[in-house]
């Protein structure tokens, strides 16, 4: 691959999920943010509130908007209790 399409974006394939998307789109401000989050704070998890995408959407040129906040490891269980994601 050349270098001047070494960062093309890829379309995604037919079936792909729209948090698949999200995180091919986001990944390198995903990384930073775990990686703040882990000098600052330590072991953690990286929590992602989304607008999810209308379902009509074309992920392949789809803006995301979306707010993120690392939770250090002691914090991950009140966190996803008060998100009511099942444990």
């Amino acid at each position: 691959m050349s270098p001047s399409n070494r960062y093309h974006q890829y379309p995604l394939k037919k079936n792909t999920s729209w948090q698949m998307a999200f995180i091919r789109d986001n990944l390198p401000v995903l990384g930073y943010a775990s990686w703040d989050g882990f000098s600052r704070i330590g072991w953690g998890l990286l929590i992602c509130h989304i607008d999810r995408p209308p379902a009509h959407t074309d992920l392949n040129f789809h803006s995301w908007r979306f707010e993120s906040e690392f939770v250090g490891a002691g914090d991950i269980e009140r966190c996803l209790l008060d998100l009511e994601v099942p444990l």
